[in-house]
């Protein structure tokens, strides 16, 4: 594409983007043809990399994302290569400089590059490429760190399995990713969890800090919230209603006291005036619902059970005991729903047998009572 004609490109994008309504429609006439065509991958990529126009940008990051999803089967096998090689290349030169810019265009860039890595997983057995191309960004630079983060958030969301005409192409990419990444993602997360709560990581930036932490936060979430069984259940109450069904070879819940690590972060992340760190504090609550559903049968002996769901009962003790939080309606309403975890995935007798269980009942009634009359205070204020 010559000089002259990647100006009248991104003329056309600003219009699409930014035109009135007769501009826009005639911005996305003229362009349509130009993404909706398979033909156009390698000429895709190339402007992509010729241009720093932000609507030309998200009009071609897009596009591709599209065109690849709907036309993969009819792409070259060397254009799959090069435009992934590109993007992930894209990715680490520039991708520091999109963080600052727009997260917008870099999460573009980023489901793109797990798009291509989705749709060539059952062509390429090496499933360990993945995780050695993300190394080089996790092992870099504090942005760099993050984008390696949103890399693997965005992928494990991505291999979810789809209902849908593939919908059994879909469960088995899911369910191969579950068996030889998924378990390796999880690890980096909850290593990288553990750092900050030792107060390990100290980012000069506070924005920088902040924004390592939510990512780190949404990685786990995204792990645990993972279709294991790939049921395709799409139901957002979903985790309400069933089990964590993580694989056995998951040792790293023998290995590390998890619960205890995400009580810990909460704290720390509810001790600080902080909207960032206390939206983190709300992202531990819900990872605790789901490790609150691990399946009774993944521990081997009862004696590791037991020490898992007791450090549940203690957890939620010393949040009432300290009311940390509590103030915060999100974290309210994800402690709510916690407790109720609790209720419906361990019997009563059960819980008797804990260490922490009559401490956890007074708890539990201050908190309701507690709850009663700031109910009752909004009533009558109404």
């Amino acid at each position: 594409m010559s000089e002259s004609e990647l100006q009248q490109l991104q003329v056309l994008c600003e219009a699409m983007y930014c035109g009135n309504k007769e501009e826009q429609n005639q911005a996305h006439t003229i362009l349509l043809p130009l993404v909706n065509n398979v033909m156009n991958v390698s000429k895709l990529k190339n402007i992509l990399g010729s241009t720093n126009h932000v609507h030309t940008l998200i009009f071609t990051t897009s596009g591709l994302l599209q065109l690849i999803t709907n036309e993969w089967n009819k792409i070259d096998q060397k254009e799959k290569d090069e435009l992934k090689e590109f993007v992930i290349s894209y990715l680490y030169n520039k991708g520091v400089d999109l963080l600052n810019l727009s997260t917008n265009i870099l999460g573009n860039f980023v489901r793109l590059y797990v798009r291509i890595v989705k749709l060539s997983w059952l062509e390429n057995t090496n499933y360990s490429l993945i995780t050695k191309q993300v190394e080089y960004f996790l092992n870099s630079v504090t942005s760099h760190w993050i984008i390696g983060l949103y890399i693997y958030a965005a992928l494990i969301e991505d291999m979810h399995p789809q209902c849908g005409v593939n919908s059994a192409k879909s469960r088995r990419c899911a369910i191969s990713f579950r068996d030889y990444v998924l378990k390796d993602i999880f690890k980096v997360g909850i290593e990288t969890l553990e750092e900050f709560v030792k107060g390990s990581i100290r980012i000069e930036l506070r924005i920088e800090e902040n924004r390592l932490l939510i990512k780190v936060l949404e990685l786990i979430y995204n792990s645990l919230s993972f279709d294991f069984m790939g049921t395709m259940i799409n139901d957002e109450s979903s985790d309400e209603n069933i089990s964590l069904m993580i694989p056995q070879s998951w040792d790293i819940f023998n290995e590390k006291n998890i619960p205890k690590l995400f009580f810990d972060m909460y704290e720390l992340c509810m001790s600080e005036e902080d909207d960032i760190r206390n939206c983190c504090g709300k992202y531990c609550l819900r990872s605790l619902i789901l490790l609150g559903s691990l399946r009774k049968t993944f521990f081997t002996n009862e004696k590791q059970k037991v020490h898992y769901m007791n450090e549940f009962l203690g957890g939620i003790n010393k949040i009432i005991e300290k009311k940390i939080g509590l103030n915060d309606e999100d974290c309210f309403h994800e402690m709510c729903r916690l407790i109720g975890k609790i209720d419906t995935s361990v019997r009563l007798q059960e819980l008797s047998t804990y260490s922490n269980f009559l401490s956890w009942c007074h708890n539990i009634y201050l908190f309701t009572m507690g709850w009663n009359e700031e109910i009752g205070k909004y009533l009558c204020n109404s």
